[in-house]
């Protein structure tokens, strides 16, 4: 399925996606990321098998490396 990422909770901002945020999700086939956000950590789409491609809006300035 498909997912559109919040880029508030509660009214207050998201600014990041957290690390296994997505792990391990066999079912994911498209995550749309709003402008705003601005890191990406590590491994947050980490076996997502299904899930071809992410479009990454401009506001993301970082994206964490797996280590």
């Amino acid at each position: 399925g498909a997912v559109t990422i919040s880029n508030t909770i509660n009214g207050l901002p998201i600014s990041n996606i957290g690390s296994n945020a997505f792990y391990p999700c066999t079912i994911l086939t498209k995550a749309v990321i709003p402008t705003g956000i601005i890191m990406i950590d590590r491994a947050a789409f980490y076996r997502c098998a299904k899930l071809p491609s992410i479009n990454i809006p401009p506001s993301v300035i970082s994206i964490k490396a797996w280590r």
